[in-house]
């Protein structure tokens, strides 16, 4: 990191480019997998649009409070050997971010002050039990998953309007809180004096807020998760919010157009659907909603019960 002198070129350079990069999905061919309920699937593939939910409203009740948990355990550790780092102990992730798009010639960047953020949730596994269990019903399992194969998603922002990008989830604990030992210490590297106390929040609760739905804890690992994360000015409102009914919850969700990053491939009936009647019907299903190269194919996961 040669050309950064100062905090504010460590700022800049982490917002535009990144410094310690989460690993950022783009890969053209790359399979999803989205697993679903019967009404998901019916849904999706009538709009051809994924269900974003508000994320706030997943189903993990610790859901960005993880990268939180992080940060702070890295704090312990450094101010072990420093009391440089106990003036960072108040800092928390708020709803800000920021919004970097390509006007064709160089990188713009808007901060949004109040970001509204919702979640598409994928998986790298095509058929995972642990994922079938999320979908059990009645002693049944009543789920399915659809295959999406990516196009070129590396840079998808609409300006200053959304940002939207597919992120693979980190679990590993250690993992994590090397990753905010090291933030620190290079702000530590760059700091000049007490003027660059804001410049150094700056830093920090940007990388919070952007890790914040990226961290996950190490309990859900065997998800193996890919995140679409989209990000929105709420004063520009971009999507229609919409509403869902899930338990006793009333769920906000916008739609988001599959066709953006990829397109149907497959779809994955879920263990003890072995009916090939099943599987003619969804067959037939897809063709009437125009989607005739998709392959129907049932979970090889040996359940019997």
């Amino acid at each position: 990191m040669e050309d950064i002198k100062n905090l504010k070129d460590y700022y800049e350079k982490d917002v535009f480019v990144g410094i310690q990069k989460p690993k950022i999905v783009s890969q053209m061919g790359l399979n999803l997998y989205h697993y679903t309920s019967p009404d998901g699937l019916m849904g999706i593939v009538k709009s051809k649009n994924l269900f974003a939910t508000r994320s706030d409203c997943l189903n993990d009740t610790r859901e960005c409070e993880d990268v939180y948990d992080m940060y702070k355990q890295a704090l312990d550790i450094l101010e072990r050997e420093d009391v440089f780092y106990q003036k960072f102990r108040n800092i928390e992730p708020n709803k800000e971010s920021v919004f970097c798009w390509n006007n064709g010639e160089t990188l713009k960047a808007k901060k949004v002050s109040n970001c509204i953020t919702y979640i598409v949730s994928f998986s790298s596994d095509e058929d995972s039990i642990s994922m079938w269990n999320y979908y059990v019903k009645n002693n049944n399992y009543e789920g399915y998953n659809i295959g999406i194969e990516m196009e070129d998603f590396s840079f998808h922002n609409k300006k200053e309007v959304y940002s939207a990008q597919f992120y693979e989830v980190i679990y590993n604990k250690w993992g994590k809180i090397d990753f905010f030992k090291r933030l620190l210490q290079d702000i530590n590297k760059y700091y000049q004096n007490e003027n660059d106390y804001h410049i150094a929040k700056a830093i920090i609760q940007y990388n919070l807020n952007k890790y914040k739905y990226i961290f996950k804890n190490e309990h859900f690992a065997h998800e193996k998760e890919i995140r679409l994360v989209i990000e929105l000015d709420e004063k520009l409102k971009p999507f229609e919010i919409k509403y869902k009914q899930k338990d006793q919850f009333v769920i906000p969700y916008i739609e988001f157009p599959i066709e953006t990053f990829g397109e149907i491939i497959q779809v994955t009936i879920g263990p003890l659907i072995k009916n090939e009647k099943a599987k003619q019907l969804i067959e037939e299903f897809l063709r009437n909603n125009n989607l005739f190269n998709v392959a129907v194919i049932s979970s090889s996961v040996p359940v019997r019960y």
